[in-house]
């Protein structure tokens, strides 16, 4: 199993990071409605559900998937940690939605609020339900492993230069691995100017020229 507390750290951040794309989502929403005369309409309030939804459905997948990408299992404390990963990101989300709505519609807002709460808490249950029984969606959880290309160019004592970084899928890497390292020399050839990875640009007698 995984580092729990790096777990936790990371799944906390998630959480705001859906809230931060929910509340851009929400102000793009009001923005277009605004400019079409319908800001405070029905129509704005259900725009903003949907968006809720949206959100909190692409974020719990991408919270779900790295959960077991970094830990291999879906029970006990890591169960929890998604778990409550999730409900932050309901708290959240609703927060900035009765925010706003309180402003565009304050007769309504809190039950609109309770609303989309009883919506994403029922699709947290299901998201958790699958979780535990190595579910994601429709498909079965599986883990991605990956691998980072770093590629070093040495250009002076002491000095290492990183010229290519990416991650690649194990299986790309494998069935790539001459695109991968073409891919490196002509970084090197492009952006760090070095002859011996260029062969237009070879040197005679210390004058370069291309071929």
């Amino acid at each position: 199993m995984g580092d729990l507390e790096y777990l936790g750290r990371n799944l906390n951040q998630r959480s705001y990071d859906a809230a931060e794309a929910f509340k851009s989502a929400m102000n793009r929403v009001m923005a277009e409605a605004n400019a079409h005369g319908r800001l405070m309409s029905g129509s704005t309030l259900s725009m903003m559900e949907t968006m809720a939804l949206e959100v909190f459905a692409e974020h719990t997948k991408d919270a779900v998937q790295f959960t077991f990408n970094a830990t291999g299992t879906t029970e006990g404390e890591v169960a929890n940690q998604v778990s409550y990963c999730l409900g932050r990101m309901i708290d959240m989300i609703i927060g900035h939605m009765f925010d706003a709505t309180t402003r565009l519609v304050p007769g309504n807002s809190v039950d609109h609020a309770n609303k989309v709460r009883m919506l994403l808490n029922d699709w947290r249950q299901r998201a958790i339900d699958d979780f535990i029984h190595g579910m994601v969606g429709s498909n079965r959880l599986k883990q991605d492993p990956v691998v980072n290309l770093i590629a070093n160019q040495i250009n002076s004592p002491g000095g290492v230069q990183q010229v290519g970084v990416g991650e690649f899928s194990q299986s790309a890497f494998s069935h790539e691995h001459e695109h991968l390292i073409e891919a490196v020399q002509k970084a090197k050839c492009d952006h760090l100017n070095l002859p011996d990875f260029c062969p237009s640009r070879r040197t005679v007698s210390g004058t370069s020229r291309t071929r």
